[in-house]
């Protein structure tokens, strides 16, 4: 069977590799939510698969998967969560930096997710837009449980 090219640019998504703790805030729901996160690779490094959970009725529970596509350094990644959402989103991995965003009428989605502490704590802060100027979304500390 025939392997197609891997973009070496992959290698940086190593970082997130491992299980988190995660501690959630959104505009929407009271209080702090804590959840659990882990990313692993597919047989082939060459899709990144991305699980998160949280207590029922707060955050959906979603997978993702990370990878493909034809721009070096840029991924497309496809969300799936508990509610039957699916949506498209592309990724980007530099500098310690992690992005995700989505353009879409009336429901865009941006997130940056900034790696402190050597690596072992992620904070990530979306925001939303729906036809209007962007708004603060959910935003996330994750903690590395373990990995890496």
């Amino acid at each position: 069977m025939q392997r197609l090219p891997r973009d070496p640019g992959l290698d940086a998504l190593d970082a997130l590799v491992g299980e988190w703790d995660t501690e959630m805030t959104h505009p929407l729901l009271p209080g702090v939510i804590r959840g659990h996160t882990t990313f692993e690779w597919l047989t082939g490094r060459t899709f990144l698969i991305w699980r998160s959970e949280a207590p029922p009725d707060t955050i959906p529970a979603a997978i993702a998967i990370i990878g493909g596509g034809s721009t070096p350094g840029t991924w497309p990644m496809e969300y799936f969560d508990e509610r039957g959402v699916a949506r498209t989103y592309q990724v980007s991995f530099s500098g310690g930096v992690w992005k995700m965003w989505r353009d879409h009428p009336g429901f865009s989605q941006r997130a940056t997710g900034v790696f402190e502490d050597g690596g072992v704590t992620i904070r990530w802060r979306s925001e939303l837009q729906q036809d209007g100027p962007w708004k603060p979304d959910l935003e996330v500390t994750y903690r590395r449980r373990s990995g890496r």
